[in-house]
């Protein structure tokens, strides 16, 4: 397991901080494999330590994360108070992800980092307890691994969730490795129908996100780095869901981006083949573009975005120039076929 630290991570926050009150929460507009890590988290702590008291905080959640709140009952009612002696990051290994809540709790309290992410330079700065696994398709995967070591065996709803988590996050298993497809058999162990679950992931497509994403392809402006294509693009609203559909035209790796009022969004996607040939990632590509545009970015390997409230082109052109010597860091052994 290549990552910042294993799961003995887990074991010693709670036997070193032992926290009363812990505070689960996870980055912003949260998707399902956050929403379903962070509840899946809390019932195995419910477990292993029934004396302390688990709270969890959502700022915002997608809408497919929101259809599955409501299949299985979840309350994702965050709480006026948020007070607590300890603070768990699920999905996101920063508090720059956090949304509204970095302004509302003390980062200085002690924090644990459950994530698959590539971790920022400066984390042991943020905290000295860390599980990240960056082999790991989806952080519902690493906290998999948790409820094994500590043989916990996990509830139907659990293992729905953590089903759910890794199927959305491994683009329906596109991206799994083989130690997710171990793992996923062994969730199917417990009942689970793979057809149920794509459907509790499948949203009807509203108009407006069929016009963002019609739109975003009609202001598609291409670029080319060694023979990858790198479709860059403009929409209101969507990027997300943009990026998604200039990748299925054709795309290697898609950029869309929005302004709204004062704010500034950087959607990332990139293909499984341009990630197994190159060097990219996107993760680091935006964390470095987010602070152009005074905001802040991160995200996955082949899935990122950033934030910012200024300097639009200064973020694209270093977006652009940092995707170009990435794409191009390989280019002497692999081109693209």
């Amino acid at each position: 397991m290549k990552g910042v630290r294993t799961v003995q991570g887990f074991k010693e926050f709670f036997q070193t901080i032992a926290p009363q009150r812990i505070l689960i929460t996870t980055h912003e507009n949260a998707d399902p494999d956050a929403l379903c890590s962070a509840f899946s988290l809390r019932n195995l702590i419910e477990r292993l330590y029934p004396e302390t008291k688990v709270t969890l905080y959502f700022d915002g959640l997608s809408l497919v994360a929101q259809q599955i709140a409501e299949k299985f009952n979840l309350d994702i009612t965050s709480p006026v108070d948020i007070s607590c002696d300890g603070i768990i990051i699920v999905d996101a290994n920063s508090p720059e992800q956090l949304g509204e809540l970095k302004t509302r709790i003390n980062l200085n309290l002690p924090k644990l980092i459950v994530d698959h992410h590539s971790p920022p330079s400066n984390l042991a700065k943020i905290t000295q307890y860390a599980i990240i696994d960056e082999d790991s398709s989806a952080a519902c995967e690493v906290i998999f691994n948790i409820y094994q070591f500590f043989n916990v065996k996990l509830s139907l709803d659990m293992a729905s969730l953590i089903f759910l988590g890794i199927l959305y996050d491994s683009r329906h298993l596109l991206l799994a490795t083989n130690r997710t497809i171990h793992i996923i058999d062994e969730l199917i162990n417990f009942g689970i129908e793979y057809a149920d679950m794509i459907e509790v992931l499948t949203l009807s497509m509203d108009r407006t996100e069929r016009i963002a994403r019609l739109k975003a392809a009609q202001r598609i402006v291409l670029h080319e780095f060694d023979g990858w294509i790198v479709a860059v693009s403009h929409v209101s609203a969507f990027e997300a869901s943009a990026c998604r559909a200039l990748i299925g035209l054709g795309a290697d790796v898609a950029l869309v981006y929005g302004e709204k009022q004062d704010e500034i969004r950087f959607s990332t996607r990139a293909t499984a083949e341009i990630l197994k040939k190159t060097d990219l990632n996107l993760a680091n590509i935006m964390e470095k573009v987010g602070p152009v545009m005074h905001g802040e970015g991160g995200g996955h390997e082949g899935a990122a975005g950033c934030n910012g409230n200024a300097n639009l082109e200064g973020g694209l052109e270093l977006a652009l120039e940092l995707l170009k010597t990435q794409l191009t860091q390989k280019s002497e052994l692999l081109k693209p076929e």
